[in-house]
């Protein structure tokens, strides 16, 4: 509705009864928050470039932290959308009790979760709209500058970064039995190595692929959406040296 911008709400799960709201986000929020269970918190992001720690079962705040392109936004110039967007999720490393996400400014921040302090960042020549994805002590992401970034978090420094097929890169990575999976606007599903980037191979679709696909373990199926609003199965080929899918 006509300026009435983001929030985050707590319901009861059995009833639907709200326990508590938090409506203060001057922009449009799209960003799915993230539960911390250790902590017994939640995070979400907004357009407005603000990240909020909320205490989970009373919504008190416990900090706010400001992208750098979140530190731009104008609530009257910018009508719900300013330059430091965050616009999918968070990730929490428990081991280094770090919060990692995305913004559109082209950053990847890393947060010290107990006091909102910015540990790190890292830059790319574009926004990045996607969840980070953790994995043995690393974190995964993704640009729209076409590229797939790995950091170890012990160094906090670059593993790699690779170009995959030159296009632009919306969808979440994903590991899925020690192999590192992305989609990209080529339409192309890329399984690359985790430790190195090196790639394998890559299954090709019709349409851009803008999610990570699903994996089930029983069956040894992946399910695979496109922006054709397809879902694909896929089983990947058994020979160790042939591996795509």
């Amino acid at each position: 509705l006509f300026k009435r911008h983001g929030g985050i709400v707590a319901l009861n799960a059995k009833t639907g009864e709200t326990i508590w709201a938090d409506y203060t986000h001057s922009a449009l929020t799209h960003c799915s928050p993230h539960y911390i269970e250790p902590y017994q918190q939640v995070v979400i992001g907004s357009n407005d470039g603000i990240v909020r720690l909320h205490n989970a079962k009373t919504g008190k705040k416990l900090w706010e932290f400001t992208t750098y392109g979140g530190a731009k936004f104008n609530h009257n110039r910018d009508a719900g959308f300013g330059e430091g967007e965050i616009k999918e999720s968070f990730v929490y490393d428990e081991e280094h009790d770090y919060i990692i996400f995305g913004a559109t400014d082209g950053f990847l921040y890393v947060l010290e979760r107990s006091t909102g302090y910015l540990v790190k960042h890292f830059k790319c020549n574009f926004g990045i709209w996607a969840t980070p994805y953790l994995y043995k002590n690393k974190v995964y992401f993704s640009s729209l500058d076409k590229n797939i970034r790995c950091v170890d978090l012990d160094s906090l420094t670059i593993v790699f970064e690779k170009n995959v097929d030159g296009t632009r890169i919306f969808c979440n990575p994903v590991v899925i039995n020690d192999r590192l999976y992305i989609g990209t606007n080529a339409g192309r599903l890329h399984e690359l190595s985790p430790e190195t980037g090196e790639s394998f191979g890559y299954f090709q679709t019709l349409e851009r692929i803008t999610n990570a696909p699903i994996y089930n373990k029983n069956t040894n199926l992946y399910y695979l959406p496109t922006y054709a609003n397809e879902i694909i199965c896929l089983k990947r080929k058994n020979d160790a040296g042939a591996h795509t899918s």
